[in-house]
């Protein structure tokens, strides 16, 4: 499944690699503030400010080539006050590198000048860091979505199941054959999700589970999800599936 960007330990091992003799080595990060803190509207702005302020006063200082400084001005510049991703960037001209990323995650607003790349950050950040698998399912539905540092991802064709009959749920006449037909169903469908998520869990897709659905569909999912679901299961919540794309749905 995709996900958010996540920095590998081999990205991360050439990044620290990176030195220069000439101390010039820009580390940038720029987190903006969010749109809905009405409160702080004024705080990315400032927040700019310092960091062009700051980065002009390099200007003099023969550390950093005035090229890096120029391009990053120019990268922050043309940021939006709504931007929710933290922009980060590793620059030296005279080692010719240039790394601009936007990740999502809890990084503080900072500039560096130095030797190598600042990237304990992004150590920090990778350790800490968790992510939720949010299934929401009934009979005849699943949905799959990953929240990771505020950022929320459907991969919900991972959970298709081609050509399965939809069981049908009014206007059939009921009988014993019937039910235990829709039952054995149900249970097959179920049983279909708890071993995709294992197999997602187990390639680290996500560190923590959540199931959405309505009350009277817990019990049969609840006893589908053995193992290692059944430990990082986080909680569960009342939805119902069918309807949350047309309305709210209260987290219970």
């Amino acid at each position: 499944m995709q996900g958010l960007y996540r920095f590998e330990n081999e990205e991360l091992r050439d990044l620290a690699s990176v030195w220069s003799m000439q101390n010039d080595v820009l580390s940038l990060y720029f987190r903006p503030g969010i749109p809905s803190e009405l409160a702080h509207r004024g705080e990315p702005v400032r927040a700019k400010e310092m960091i062009q302020q700051q980065l002009r006063t390099l200007h003099g200082d023969g550390r950093a080539d005035r090229g890096d400084i120029g391009r990053i001005l120019d990268v922050i510049s043309a940021m939006k006050g709504d931007h929710r991703l933290t922009k980060v960037i590793f620059a030296c001209k005279s080692l010719g590198l240039w790394r601009e990323y936007d990740l999502a995650g809890d990084y503080d607003t900072r500039l560096e000048i130095g030797s190598g790349v600042a990237i304990a950050p992004l150590i920090a950040e990778r350790e800490n860091r968790k992510r939720y698998g949010i299934v929401l399912a009934d009979r005849n539905r699943a949905r799959l979505l990953l929240l990771e540092a505020r950022q929320l991802a459907e991969q919900s064709e991972a959970l298709e199941e081609e050509g399965r009959e939809k069981i049908r749920t009014t206007g059939a006449r009921k009988s014993v054959h019937l039910e235990r037909k829709k039952e054995e169903a149900a249970r097959e469908h179920f049983t279909i999700i708890a071993n995709r998520l294992t197999h997602f869990y187990d390639h680290g897709d996500f560190d923590w589970l959540l199931v959405g659905c309505r009350d009277e569909m817990w019990p049969e999912i609840e006893a589908e999800l053995q193992g290692e679901l059944k430990r990082v299961l986080a909680g569960r919540f009342r939805v119902d599936p069918g309807l949350v794309n047309e309305k709210k749905q209260k987290i219970q």
